[in-house]
């Protein structure tokens, strides 16, 4: 129990310290793997070999499409609602800097559960 609490004390610091750049670094992860998928999904399919009617399966042409276009979705999403995202990561940041100050809420959860 004392670990669980020293982790998230220092969760909550590091939220505190790092929270814009930890939710824009995640949205560029998210955007980079869902493209990646892609184009792997893109080999995948030049690499195949032909089945027997001579041409090459169609799967990973098609999911690597689909994912081509839910990332430009997406993409199109982030720059179109790009200050309600601004304004989603500012409320992280200020809860986190809520937590950070008011301590006494990891202490209610300790006490109820220990109740």
């Amino acid at each position: 129990m004392v670990t669980s609490i020293f982790w998230c004390i220092v969760f909550i610091y590091f939220l505190s310290a790092f929270a814009e750049e930890i939710s824009w670094g995640i949205i560029v992860a998210t955007q980079i793997g869902i493209f990646a998928g892609s184009a792997l999904c893109f080999k995948e399919w030049q690499a195949a070999p032909l089945n027997s009617h001579g041409e090459k399966p169609k799967q990973f042409l098609v999911i690597g499409s689909f994912v081509a276009v839910l990332g430009l979705v997406m993409l199109c999403c982030i720059f179109c609602s790009y200050k309600s995202l601004k304004v989603a990561i500012d409320v992280v940041d200020a809860s986190a800097d809520f937590t950070k100050k008011t301590k006494r809420i990891i202490g209610v959860s300790v006490v109820y559960f220990v109740l």
